[in-house]
Formats: C-alpha cells, sequence, structure tokens
C-alpha cells in the first residue's frame, strides 16, 4: 500500500510541482513589467517629441508667403497660369458657348446656379479689367490675378506692374474665352476657400448682350450681380 501511495504522490508532484508552478508565475510577472516599462518608456517619447503646428496667418504673413516679388514680376511669366485657369472654367462651364449662353438667359432654370458657379469659383488665373474704382488710376487697368484675397485682388498687369485692387465699392469685367463676365467685388469680399462653400446668392440683374447685332465682335456679354446673405427683396437691385 505504501508503494502505491508513494507512487500516486510522486504522479501528482510531477504534474502540479509548487516550485515549478511559483516560477512560472514569476517569470510571467516578469514578462508583463517588462512589456509595462517598455510602453511606458514609449510614452514618454511622444511627449517629448515635438508636435506638429499649423503656421498661424500671422506667422504666414510674417514669413512673407503673402508677399509677391513686385520688381521682378512679368505679365508674360502669367500667361501659362491663365491659360490653366481657361482650362479649369472650361471643366465647370464646359466649351459649349450658345449653351453657356441659354444657361444665363434669365428665364433658364441654370440660370442661379451657373452665376452662382462664377462668383465661387477661383480666381487666380483669370484676367480681369477694372470697370469702376474708387480709386480713379485703376480704373480701365486689366491683367491677370495672381494673388485673390479676401479683400483685394493682386492683379499683374501688361506694363509689368503689380496692381492691388480693392474688392469693395470695385465693378470688374471677367474675361474668359469668347465670354465676358461683369462681377461686383463686394460679392467677392470673402476667402477663396470659404466662398467655395456656405454661399448664398440672389440675381438682380438681367442677362445683357450688345444691341449692335453687326458687331463684327462675337464676344458674349454677360452681367450678374449677386447679393450675399440678402434676404431682403427691397435692397435686390440697389
Amino acid at each position: 500500500m505504501e508503494s502505491k501511495v508513494e507512487e500516486v504522490q510522486n504522479v501528482i508532484e510531477h504534474l502540479v510541482h509548487p516550485r515549478e508552478k511559483k516560477t512560472s508565475n514569476i517569470q510571467d510577472l516578469n514578462q508583463f513589467q517588462e512589456i509595462a516599462n517598455v510602453k511606458r518608456k514609449e510614452k514618454k517619447l511622444k511627449k517629448l517629441k515635438p508636435q506638429k503646428k499649423k503656421l498661424s496667418r500671422n506667422e504666414m504673413k510674417n514669413l512673407g508667403l503673402y508677399s509677391l516679388p513686385r520688381k521682378t514680376m512679368k505679365y508674360d511669366d502669367y500667361r501659362e497660369l491663365n491659360e490653366l485657369w481657361n482650362s479649369y472654367m472650361e471643366q465647370i462651364l464646359g466649351s459649349d458657348m450658345e449653351n453657356l449662353k441659354k444657361k444665363f438667359d434669365t428665364t433658364s432654370n441654370h440660370y442661379d446656379s451657373v452665376s452662382a458657379t462664377i462668383h465661387k469659383s477661383d480666381f487666380h488665373g483669370a484676367k480681369l479689367k477694372i470697370v469702376q474704382s474708387k480709386c480713379v488710376s485703376l480704373t480701365g487697368q486689366k491683367g491677370i490675378v495672381v494673388l485673390d484675397t479676401k479683400g483685394t485682388f493682386n492683379i499683374i498687369c501688361k506694363d509689368n506692374v503689380l496692381r492691388i485692387v480693392p474688392k469693395n465699392a470695385s465693378i470688374f469685367e471677367l474675361k474668359w474665352r469668347k465670354a465676358r463676365f461683369t462681377v461686383y467685388g463686394k460679392n467677392l469680399a470673402i476667402r477663396t476657400a470659404e466662398r467655395s462653400f456656405n454661399f448664398t446668392i440672389k440675381i438682380a440683374s438681367k442677362a445683357k448682350y450688345p444691341p449692335d447685332n453687326k458687331s463684327q465682335s462675337k464676344d458674349i456679354y454677360i452681367q450678374i450681380k449677386s447679393l450675399f446673405l440678402v434676404h431682403n427683396k427691397n435692397n435686390v437691385g440697389n
């Protein structure tokens, strides 16, 4: 009997040895602590690394990111930019001028949406003519837009002079292919990125074409007047 009891005890000790079990628990605990220490070190390293921070508008301005090299700018250097802008507008409006003319008819269902598209578009590279401005010396000047800010257009003219034109109280003629659009600067006094959405428009004038059918010019003249965020009908047309 004693021999059998010893055999059973040996089997039990072999299967579950208290020392071995304790040693394995210690090893597991050490591994857990090592993993925890590694993770803790990784967190500390992340905190020590400099966080990426976007430059503020003032910092960009101080770095000269909004300034242009006025003395070295030439009109011919920006002709390619104008061609890119023409292609960009062609993707938006299409290349069929007759169809575009129909869309800008005040009786057309597309009139509001297409005219809003003009005002929402990016003007960098567009050809603009200053039809009316508070500054008399700017009236009649025309060129390519090289910088479109919230309150101004920076236009490089054919005489290689960069002119800064305030949008408020100015009227512009926008040239695209054979089309001409009259746009009111006060309605564009918003940054380009913000102008592409959150946009409310009301049309106050009708499409206008040259009364002289004998004119050799095949340009399409369309007058657009939009009023941002205006809900008072009495203001339309002012």
